[in-house]
């Protein structure tokens, strides 16, 4: 079974936002997961995070915006158990 420490290579940012932490993953299919759990995030009073499935525009890790049309997830996606995180991880590393 795999644990969030399998995606750790997977990490381009993380920082401290608002009284939380805010994680940005990047895959080979140039998608990746925004994952955040702060003082203004949905489920942030429940340790449960938000996650926003986004897509690289450019070689920079910074360049990227939030995607709204995947089959995963056509908005963000809110109150995340920690359990579900790392089933939604593999979803986006397997998007086309």
């Amino acid at each position: 079974m795999k644990t969030i420490k399998d995606f750790n290579k997977y990490i381009v940012d993380l920082n401290a936002i608002n009284h939380g932490m805010g994680v940005v993953f990047r895959f080979d299919n140039e998608y990746g997961i925004s994952l955040v759990c702060h003082s203004f995030s949905y489920g942030n009073k429940n340790d449960e995070f938000e996650i926003a499935v986004i897509k690289f525009n450019s070689k920079d890790d910074e360049d990227w915006g939030i995607v709204y049309n995947t089959e995963i997830t056509n908005d963000v996606l809110g109150y995340v158990a920690k359990g579900d995180v790392i089933e939604i991880l593999q979803k986006v590393i397997n998007l086309k």
